[in-house]
Parts: C-alpha cells; sequence; structure tokens
C-alpha cells in the first residue's frame, strides 16, 4: 500500500503537512488496533464464561449452550476484525486525501525540479 502512496516522494510538498498528516493517521490506526485487542480480550473472556458455564449444564443442555458460546465467539471475533478494517481504511482515506488537496506546494512551472533519465535533478 505504501507504494502506491508514495511512488516517489515528491519535492513539491508541505513537508509539515506530510508530518500531520502521518501523525495523524498513525494515532488513528494505532487507535484501531487498541480498540481491536480490546475487543478481542472481552470477547475471550466471554467465551470462557460462556465454556466453563456450560461444561456445569446438564448433558441435555450442555450442546445447545456450547453451540451458543462458539457462535458469539465467532460473531465477536469478526465484528472485531471488520472493525479494524473499516477503521484502518478510513485512516488511510483520509491520509490520502489530506495529501491530495492540502500538502501539495504550487510551484510555477519555472521552478520545477526536472529529472533526467540518469536520476540526477536541475533546476
Amino acid at each position: 500500500m505504501l507504494a502506491k502512496v508514495c511512488k516517489k516522494p515528491s519535492l513539491n510538498v508541505n513537508a509539515s503537512c506530510v508530518q500531520k498528516a502521518v501523525d495523524t493517521r498513525e494515532v488513528a490506526i494505532q487507535a484501531a488496533w487498541t480498540a481491536f485487542n480490546t475487543s478481542i480480550n472481552t470477547a475471550l473472556v466471554a467465551r470462557q464464561t460462556a465454556l466453563y458455564e456450560a461444561w456445569g449444564a446438564s448433558t441435555t443442555e450442555r450442546t445447545s449452550v456450547l453451540r451458543t458460546a462458539w457462535n458469539a465467539w465467532k460473531e465477536a471475533h469478526k465484528s472485531a476484525f471488520k472493525a479494524l478494517k473499516t477503521a484502518r481504511d478510513v485512516a488511510w482515506k483520509a491520509y490520502k486525501t489530506t495529501m491530495s488537496t492540502e500538502c501539495k506546494v504550487n510551484v510555477p512551472g519555472e521552478e520545477r525540479l526536472v529529472s533526467d533519465t540518469s536520476g540526477s535533478v536541475s533546476l
């Protein structure tokens, strides 16, 4: 994904704007992972409690209670991953929007850097 966003560093960007955009994106992704970890931990505790209770139930009820416990875990797990993916996508979309709309610096044509095929840059 990084290659799509930064194929080559541009010299026509506001560096402090990029710093802020990167910082905002990374904080949002960190928060998404924290929320994910909290959700998974909560689901694991709930699963442990439900399984413990299921094995304490009567033999006739056990199968139903076990099925319910595992289905609840499956849904909580799925929901946590979906929330993580959504939060990461939102963070990256906001970053890309900021980069394309706020961080570009318009340089007059005669001041733009020109690169030749050997990779050297000249004015």
